[in-house]
């Protein structure tokens, strides 16, 4: 019983100690017996009677509540001050540039083609990693095979009609000796004149060229007209996938019934929430899983 006492009467020199109460001796705890009887009443600093053995609910959950605000202060205080990394969004400068891990998740999206192909999502003259003639084959129809010229017909029905189609391929040497020599007419040496397909390292430096050039250029202009929208390099990146696959003028149109109105107006409303990012993207089905990806990489920097 000399322990228990002992251990009440410290319980309350504690309680007494937090509500500014003073006279705690803890000689008398431990010369304390079963006889004793509990301290007289005393005052504290306002008059106020604390009963020096009696411990009432009031106090103890005072106390408790006490405690819990100065722990959460100190734990407010602890993250503010240690600010971490993850909090603190990265916001690339204007005019920014892909990164080379934007670059990569670009040329996924597209893939290589070393021989012109008019695409399914286009239906322009393609070739390189997705680099398309805009009027294509219009353009080209001349250097076209009839066989080649019969494939696009049945996709144009395709079309008509809300049906799939796939890429024609044009293995056509004529057509693409007309393409190289265009190709380096425009971009100079970064396209030979001979030559007949594309070498990989060519497509490469084509797309890297256009990407800076053209497509991270558009949203770059976007950025620059809208400078309350901040972006970080991942979302940068994401834009210009997105970009390069419908045009530049999704992101430099300014109407709100031009093309790429709803992306834009995703980005200067400033929702970036995973179920906003979602929807805007996805508002655009043509190739609904580079969408996708496109919208995992806006809001979480997944390459």
């Amino acid at each position: 019983m000399v322990v228990f006492w002992g251990i009440l009467a410290l319980i309350v020199c504690i309680i007494a100690l937090i509500f500014g109460t003073s006279g705690c001796d803890t000689q008398d705890i431990f010369d304390s017996d079963e006889e004793d009887e509990p301290d007289a009443d005393s005052e504290d600093s306002e008059g106020k009677v604390v009963t020096g053995a009696t411990v009432t609910e009031e106090m103890v959950e005072s106390a408790n509540e006490a405690a819990i605000r100065d722990a959460e202060e100190r734990a407010r205080e602890e993250a503010a001050n240690r600010a971490p990394e993850s909090s603190v969004a990265d916001y690339v400068d204007v005019p920014a540039t892909v990164s080379e891990a934007g670059v990569s998740f670009l040329f996924g999206g597209e893939g290589f083609r070393s021989m012109p192909y008019v695409g399914k999502d286009t239906g322009n003259i393609t070739i390189g990693y997705g680099y398309a003639f805009i009027g294509g084959v219009q353009n080209y129809d001349a250097l076209l095979t009839q066989a080649e010229r019969d494939a696009i017909n049945r996709n144009i029905e395709r079309i008509a009609a809300g049906q799939p189609i796939n890429n024609v391929d044009l293995n056509n040497d004529a057509l693409m000796s007309q393409i190289r020599a265009d190709l380096h007419r425009s971009y100079g040496d970064i396209i030979p004149s001979t030559g007949q397909g594309l070498t990989e390292p060519e497509a490469n430096a084509l797309a890297r060229h256009v990407i800076s050039s053209t497509y991270g250029a558009a949203v770059n202009t976007f950025l620059e007209r809208n400078p309350e929208v901040r972006v970080t390099q991942h979302q940068f990146d994401a834009l210009v996938s997105f970009t390069y696959q419908h045009g530049p003028g999704y992101m430099t149109n300014t109407g709100d019934d031009s093309p790429g109105s709803t992306m834009r107006s995703f980005l200067t409303t400033g929702d970036f929430s995973q179920e906003a990012t979602m929807t805007a993207f996805m508002a655009y089905k043509d190739t609904p899983e580079r969408r996708r990806r496109e919208a995992i990489l806006f809001s979480t920097g997944q390459y």
